[in-house]
């Protein structure tokens, strides 16, 4: 099954690169890539933009890492946790009509805002107790988050779509995938992650 979708893949992936190259921009700012969201489905409309999400992050991450020169920033961490809170709190902007507009505020984000963040963060020290804490915490979770989210959000635009609700009315529901999402993956981290690396550190350590 594998080997069907990767060769299906690599015969069509050419073919819908030639074929909607002029579509890019409608795609990108007015249709169905106006979202950050995309790359993660076996979809025509995923695999262009996955690819071209993509092929800016991995460049831009190894130009930042040229050029970046560290800066003196007090509180960089809550700035720029707020900022991400603030980014990622606001709604579809434009609605199904406008498509463009919120293909455009995704783009400014990704492209000019969340650079400038890590950069933000990569200026920034810890100075207190507590600052350090929650950054180690979160460090350590940001992987296995990272492994165990994904299912849960579907399982939330799921709920949504099919219930037909509100911003305000998903919101315990938003509330409670982020808390459920950070417990698991506390416990995936101290009853797996944590472990497994200590055994294979002990199992392959050169004497």
């Amino acid at each position: 099954m594998h080997s069907f979708y990767i060769s299906s893949l690599q015969k069509s992936f050419p073919y819908w690169c030639c074929q909607r190259v002029a579509d890019w921009p409608y795609l990108l700012f007015g249709g169905r890539l106006a979202y950050i969201c995309v790359g993660f489905a076996l979809t025509e409309e995923n695999i262009i933009g996955g690819s071209l999400r993509l092929l800016f992050s991995f460049p831009a991450g190894l130009l930042l890492s040229r050029i970046f020169k560290p800066v003196k920033v007090r509180g960089a961490f809550w700035i720029g946790s707020f900022s991400i809170v603030v980014l990622s709190a606001i709604p579809r902007i434009g609605g199904s009509e406008h498509l463009w507009m919120n293909g455009l505020y995704d783009t400014i984000c990704f492209a000019v805002v969340f650079p400038l963040l890590v950069c933000l963060g990569a200026s920034g020290k810890t100075t207190d107790k507590v600052t350090t804490r929650v950054c180690r915490f979160l460090g350590d979770i940001s992987y296995p988050l990272y492994m165990v989210h994904y299912p849960f959000i579907y399982l939330y635009y799921a709920w949504v779509k099919n219930e037909n609700l509100t911003f305000i009315q998903s919101l315990p529901g938003a509330v409670a995938l982020v808390a459920g999402s950070v417990v698991l993956a506390y416990l995936c981290l101290k009853l797996y992650d944590e472990p497994v690396r200590r055994f294979l550190s002990r199992r392959l350590r050169i004497n």
